[in-house]
């Protein structure tokens, strides 16, 4: 990743959840990351956007990225970074209601 293609939300996400203790690594794109298991494993966990509080964000997309999630049998986490750097992660799934 260059200096230039930093995305800085993507970036403060990271850095939260490492100081938490938790192993993340590189997403599918510049707006995802992946939470893993345990150092050293192959099974990842979740998969989490990042996206800006300003920005936005189509529901067909969003959908698109739960069921990518839900296919690779991955919990999915919306992470929303304000203007100040604070995160709200959102933890998101699908629900067929039944009639």
């Amino acid at each position: 990743m260059t200096f230039l293609n930093l995305n800085w939300d993507r970036f403060v996400v990271y850095v939260d959840l490492r100081q938490k203790g938790k192993v993340v690594q590189s997403g599918y794109n510049d707006f995802t990351l992946i939470l893993k298991e345990h150092k050293g494993e192959s099974k990842n966990r979740s998969l989490i956007l990042v996206v800006s509080e300003s920005s936005k964000l189509k529901l067909d997309n969003l959908l698109e990225i739960i069921s990518r999630s839900k296919s690779l049998n991955l919990d999915f986490f919306l992470a929303i970074v304000d203007k100040y750097g604070d995160i709200t992660y959102y933890n998101m799934s699908e629900t067929r209601l039944s009639k």
